[in-house]
């Protein structure tokens, strides 16, 4: 059964605090008796640390005007905590032509082409999707802002204000079943436990990874692709 209440709390969100500034609000009263808790508040990053120290960040990553600032090469940032059903809100900024993206069911998964473990999850692909030189050249639908990256492409409608302009994403995950948001709309669903999204990594470099999206819980990830983003707000809700 879906989760009705969830669907009608977004849709007052958006349509209470929905605009193309996407002002900075109060979020942590907003969300404090919906069961929403928060990952970023814009004050440290407690509930963060390095996917590959799991410490705090010693460069890169820093934090100013309550705002979340990769501004040069800091490591991929993980929760302490790991996500089954969720629905995961945040905002962000991108720099021009900058690359960066939220994973999610994130996890050291071994590979069986190499043997080794390394640490990988779905993407929600957050792109300059006008300057960056890939998608800008190419066209790649799946390597579009809020695309599932490499494996499902977003509405081609979708509302994305480009770099420079705080946008707002989110990612529903619900016995299997995902979807993407931005800027207060669905752009994509899809089965990431059916025989098509399988059939989907094993057309990418994903392949090698037989539980790739298949976990069924794993840590949230922001990713450092060398690139300038910036996030606020970035909130979650376990689903039940």
């Amino acid at each position: 059964m879906k989760n009705y209440s969830l669907y009608f709390f977004i849709f007052l969100l958006f349509a209470f605090y929905g605009n193309t500034t996407y002002a900075q609000i109060n979020y942590n009263e907003v969300f404090k008796q919906s069961g929403w808790k928060v990952l970023f508040d814009g004050k440290n990053l407690d509930k963060w640390q390095t996917a590959k120290e799991h410490d705090v960040p010693k460069e890169g990553w820093r934090i100013e005007g309550e705002n979340l600032i990769l501004a040069s090469a800091g490591g991929d940032l993980v929760t302490k905590q790991m996500y089954g059903n969720f629905a995961l809100k945040f905002d962000f900024m991108l720099d021009s032509a900058s690359n960066s993206g939220v994973k999610y069911f994130v996890d050291y998964l071994k590979s069986n082409d190499s043997n080794k473990k390394s640490i990988v999850g779905i993407e929600y692909q957050l792109i300059d999707d006008y300057n960056y030189p890939g998608p800008a050249q190419d066209k790649v639908a799946n390597g579009l802002t809020a695309a599932a990256y490499l494996l499902y492409e977003p509405a081609t409608d979708k509302k994305f204000w480009g770099h420079g302009q705080w946008c707002t994403g989110m990612i529903i995950s619900k016995d299997g079943m995902v979807e993407h948001w931005l800027n207060g709309e669905k752009v994509l669903v899809f089965d990431r436990k059916s025989s098509e999204f399988k059939d989907r990594v094993n057309e990418t470099k994903f392949k090698h990874f037989p539980q790739y999206g298949q976990i069924d819980k794993g840590y949230i990830m922001l990713q450092d692709h060398h690139d300038v983003i910036t996030f606020r707000n970035i909130l979650i809700k376990e689903l039940d």
